[in-house]
C-alpha cells in the first residue's frame, strides 16, 4: 500500500513571513489598467504613484498559490520577495493574474505593460 500524498497541505498551510505589505489581489487585469504605454513604468513613475503592479501566475507551487488560510491568502516565494520590494520601497502592491509567462511578458511590455514592473 502506498502513503498518501500530503507535501501539498505542506505548503499550502504557509504564510508570508513578517508584516506584508498592503496588497490588492485581483482576479484579472481590470480594464483600468490597460495602458497604450509602449514601455514599463520607471521607477520615479512608480514612486509618485505609491502602487507597485506585479503580475504572477496563479497555482505556480512554490511561486505563487493561495494557502489554505481562512480567507485563503495568496503566498510563494516571489509573492513575498514582491512584499519585500513594496515594503522597501514604502509602496503598496498590487497582484494581477496571467495565465502564464508570455502573458505576463506581454502585460510588462505591451500596451498593458506601461503600468506593471515585475512579472512573477
Amino acid at each position: 500500500m502506498v502513503a498518501p500524498y500530503t507535501k501539498d497541505q505542506t505548503l499550502r498551510g504557509l504564510r508570508l513571513q513578517g508584516d506584508p505589505q498592503t496588497a490588492t489581489v485581483f482576479n484579472a487585469i481590470p480594464a483600468e489598467r490597460l495602458s497604450t504605454r509602449q514601455e514599463p513604468a520607471v521607477l520615479g513613475e512608480i514612486q509618485a504613484r505609491g502602487v507597485l503592479r506585479v503580475c504572477y501566475q496563479p497555482n505556480e507551487y512554490p511561486s505563487a498559490f493561495y494557502n489554505n488560510a481562512s480567507p485563503p491568502q495568496l503566498v510563494g516565494f516571489d509573492i513575498e520577495m514582491a512584499h519585500r520590494l513594496a515594503y522597501r520601497q514604502q509602496l503598496a502592491l498590487e497582484l494581477f493574474p496571467t495565465a502564464n509567462e508570455s502573458e505576463a511578458i506581454n502585460a510588462l511590455n505591451s500596451g498593458v505593460g506601461g503600468e506593471f514592473v515585475m512579472v512573477l
